[in-house]
Order: structure tokens, then C-alpha cells, then sequence
């Protein structure tokens, strides 16, 4: 059955939700972003990104990258009934996010360095599950690491993978996390603790606030 737009009434597609949708067009030429390689609408975000990928260094793929996930929320945002943003108040916000990012990253207080780590034994009974994840940037891959212990610290399960996604520093914390409650429902323990070294992932999942648009996604499949 096919699925109209909300924001153009055409035929809603993966490919028309990041690029063939009128709407969606309109934010993509403010951000001065092409993808000369695709000459159809792509079959999936990849798809895109990688495009997109092929006119480097001409493009900013951060703030590709950036405005792709405002899209999507708004699209989100319209489909459950809210008033879906302008082209350029999209366009406007993407960018003063990427900057506000930006320059946490290059303040002094992101580089200042980490307390030692001590790995703490959770409560008789319970399972803690440390999770993590890198970004590989120069191969477009992301790595994803769980280890499962019981309360005296024995290893009761553990998992490595390398996905070939392009996802952020931020998102690949949360997908980590997504995946390590996974990992440890399968194998059986329920009463489990999760650590990650993302305080940001580890506080939103613990609290109602659903965080920053580019993790809501998997935080909500790690809640419900």
C-alpha cells in the first residue's frame, strides 16, 4: 500500500523522505549539498550518503550528515500530527546545532583528560553490562563492544562488531547501548545494570527527557 507525504503528497519512500520530496529538496539546496552520482531517488539512506561521500572534499558531510537527521525528525514530527518546520528553519537549526557541536568539541573541557576508570561489581544478583562503541571515520564503519559479567566480576558473555554504517560519535554510543541490552536479554539475565562511558546516552536513557534528536531514535527502542 502505498504511504502519501506530509509535507509534498507524494509517494513516501525512503529515497523521498531524504532527497526526492519537494519539501526536502528545497532544505538540501540551502545547504548547498549534491550528490552527482544519483540519478534516482536512492533505495536507502546509504545509498545517499555515500553519493554524497563521492563530491568530497567539496561538501561538508557533518553537515550533511546533520541536516539528514533534522529531515527525518520533522518528517517524523509531521507524520504524528505536529506542524512540520519551514525549508529554512530547518536548514537553520541543522547549522546552529553542528556549530554549537562543533565548538564543544573543540573547547578545552572536551579534551581535558578522563579520571581513571574503576569497574565496580553490581549488587548480588544482578548482571552489569559494559558496552562501547568507536567510530571508524576513514573506513565509514562503526565498531560496537559488550561484555556481560555477574556479580563477582566473571564474564558471562561478551560481543565485537564492526557495521558498515555512517553514524556519528554520539548515535554509536546509543547503538551500543541498544545493542548490549539486546545481547544481554538473549542470553537470559533480566536484572541487569548498564554502563557506558557516554554520560549523555547513559543519563537519557535513565531519565524521561528523550535527549538529542540524533539518538531519540534508539534510545526509544532501548525503553520500550
Amino acid at each position: 500500500m502505498e504511504v502519501e507525504c506530509d509535507l509534498c503528497g507524494g509517494v513516501e519512500t525512503v529515497g523521498h523522505t531524504f532527497w526526492g520530496c519537494d519539501f526536502v529538496a528545497a532544505v538540501w539546496q540551502m545547504a548547498n549539498v549534491k550528490a552527482p552520482g544519483l540519478m534516482t531517488n536512492p533505495s536507502n539512506f546509504l545509498d545517499l550518503f555515500w553519493c554524497i561521500m563521492e563530491a568530497k572534499p567539496d561538501q561538508d558531510l557533518e553537515a550533511s550528515a546533520t541536516t539528514a537527521w533534522f529531515l527525518w525528525n520533522n518528517g517524523n514530527a509531521a507524520r504524528h500530527g505536529e506542524s512540520s518546520r519551514t525549508a529554512l528553519q530547518i536548514f537553520k537549526a541543522s547549522r546552529l546545532y553542528l556549530v554549537e557541536f562543533q565548538t564543544h568539541c573543540n573547547s578545552p573541557q572536551a579534551h581535558q583528560p578522563h579520571a581513571p576508570y574503576l569497574w565496580r561489581p553490581p549488587p548480588p544478583g544482578w548482571y552489569k553490562t559494559n558496552v562501547n562503541g568507536v567510530v571508524f571515520k576513514e573506513r565509514g564503519q562503526y565498531g560496537i563492544g559488550v561484555v556481560i559479567r555477574n556479580d563477582k566480576g566473571q564474564i558471562m558473555g561478551a560481543l565485537s562488531k564492526t557495521l558498515p554504517y555512517p553514524l556519528g560519535a554520539l548515535e554509536t554510543k546509543a547503538k551500543a547501548a541498544e545493542i548490549g541490552i539486546i545481547f544481554s536479554w538473549e542470553l537470559g539475565p533480566r536484572e541487569i545494570i548498564l554502563e557506558g562511558d557516554s554520560q549523555i546516552v547513559m543519563n537519557v536513557i535513565a531519565n524521561h527527557d528523550p535527549g538529542p534528536i540524533q539518538i531519540q531514535q534508539f534510545v526509544a527502542g532501548i525503553k520500550y
